[in-house]
């Protein structure tokens, strides 16, 4: 079936990508002042998301499998900032983990707006393809999206993917406020925070759920072919933390049951406490 794609508003613009613009990697890098050295091989991701605009060709070379759980076929370009995070990588843009493999798993509708039913089907698929072996074992599920945590199934698929080893990433907060599906067991809230509440959250932290939060600085990302766009709030650095969840995992072996555990340890070496910092720098976790 021919897929449809949004139109693309008169605030984004095309960029020439004959240029080397950002490289993700070398970017935080520079902020954190070390990374882990993996590129994300041997590591497969599930975007959960709004479906991934396959005519960038370094994404569609990194998709495994794709599965659309909506009746239409209309891709909100939300799917494709977060791709473009993790795996783009051609002169315009390099994601943290370009060697990662992608299952590209539409739950959310044409606004960009998740469908619980949809997301329950989806991580129940995950499941599935971990226990028979139907795909490469899926490392990372990536959720750049808010969902009701008290709809039915919604914990106990959760609980049954931690349990096979699975890192699943959510976006923890919309603004100031904390997202519903932040309040999962088993999950990893990401959040990010405006500049102007610096100070009060250097005095009170973050929402207790939250593992990490970030300055919120609009970072370009891969939007509507050939288009690319400035890509903020938690969504974009629940994207960004599973990308460098995944040079984490494909840097060393860690046993499946123990990673959930080590994934959390590693987020806490590398984040700063905020309450020590003086300002808030960019691509920067901090913690409280």
């Amino acid at each position: 079936t021919t897929e449809e794609y949004e139109r693309t508003s008169k605030s984004r613009v095309d960029i020439d990508p004959s240029t080397t613009d950002f490289d993700f990697a070398s970017a935080v890098k520079k902020s954190l002042g070390s990374i882990p050295k993996g590129t994300g091989q041997d590591t497969t991701i599930a975007v959960l998301d709004s479906g991934i605009d396959i005519r960038f060709p370094s994404l569609k070379s990194r998709i495994l499998h794709r599965n659309n759980y909506q009746s239409n076929h209309k891709r909100h370009h939300h799917g494709t900032q977060v791709a473009g995070f993790l795996v783009a990588n051609n002169n315009r843009l390099i994601g943290l983990c370009p060697n990662a493999k992608i299952l590209d798993l539409r739950v959310a509708n044409d606004n960009a707006n998740v469908v619980e039913t949809a997301l329950v089907k989806a991580l129940g698929d995950i499941y599935r393809w971990n226990l028979y072996g139907d795909h490469p074992f899926c490392d990372i599920i990536n959720m750049s999206l808010d969902a009701d945590h008290q709809f039915p199934g919604l914990q106990s698929i959760i609980d049954d993917l931690v349990d096979q080893g699975v890192v699943i990433l959510v976006a923890g907060t919309k603004g100031k406020y904390l997202n519903s599906i932040a309040k999962l067991n088993g999950v990893i809230p990401v959040g990010s925070f405006k500049n102007y509440r610096f100070q009060e959250l250097k005095q009170h932290g973050f929402h207790k759920e939250l593992k990490v939060s970030y300055l919120d600085r609009g970072i370009v990302t891969t939007a509507k072919y050939p288009q690319y766009e400035a890509f903020e709030q938690s969504s974009a650095y629940t994207a960004l933390t599973s990308g460098l969840v995944a040079k984490f995992l494909s840097s060393q072996s860690i046993n499946r049951p123990l990673r959930h555990r080590k994934v959390l340890a590693f987020l806490d070496k590398i984040a700063l406490p905020i309450q020590h910092q003086s300002s808030p720098k960019p691509l920067t976790p901090y913690t409280s």
